[in-house]
């Protein structure tokens, strides 16, 4: 009887330690990864970008850095409601990661704001995937969903001491140049 019990106990405590370890795996997956899209989040973001930064950095290859914007998003909530403008970010969010190869990364930054990161990238091949972006979402774009383009604006790092802040800033810069300029469009940092 006290090799029964002893076993019920071991049973309920192995089901206990497994349903945790079930917790944390989702939990972890919370805390990095944006609800609503299934992206990074910045916080995920941070994590793989600083693993990147220190491999490439040891190796001396580049790493660039895309921000993305969407054009005229607060029209979309504004005439379609919000329920609609989340459909519009998961597409984009979708035809982003369809663009990208499997070593890059994107992350919602907030609102309508993605980052894309690509490691061992320099600024012609960043260009090219932003340009296959854009193309995306003016190919392969649900009928169903009002139509949006996208500004980018490009960085890659300029020295192997520049901060993720420092090279964030430079392409928002860029990303404000393309706005300013007409909207749908790449600019370089």
């Amino acid at each position: 009887m006290a090799v029964a019990s002893f076993m019920s106990l071991m049973l309920a405590v192995g089901f206990l330690m497994m349903a945790m370890r079930r917790l944390q795996g989702i939990l972890e997956e919370r805390s990095t990864h944006d609800p609503l899209t299934g992206v990074l989040n910045r916080r995920g973001f941070d994590i793989f970008y600083s693993k990147q930064r220190v491999q490439l950095g040891r190796e001396g290859r580049p790493l660039s850095l895309m921000n993305i914007d969407l054009d005229h998003f607060k029209a979309i909530n504004d005439r379609y409601g919000h329920v609609m403008g989340d459909r519009v970010l998961v597409q984009i969010a979708n035809l982003i990661g369809q663009a990208l190869r499997e070593s890059d990364y994107v992350a919602r930054f907030g609102g309508e704001e993605f980052v894309v990161l690509l490691p061992d990238a320099e600024v012609p091949r960043a260009v090219m995937v932003a340009e296959r972006i854009r193309d995306a979402l003016r190919t392969g774009w649900n009928d169903q969903l009002p139509p949006c383009t996208v500004s980018i604006g490009i960085g890659t790092h300029v020295s192997r001491d520049e901060s993720l802040d420092s090279l964030l800033g430079r392409t928002d810069a860029a990303l404000y140049r393309a706005k300013e300029n007409g909207r749908d469009r790449v600019e370089l940092a």
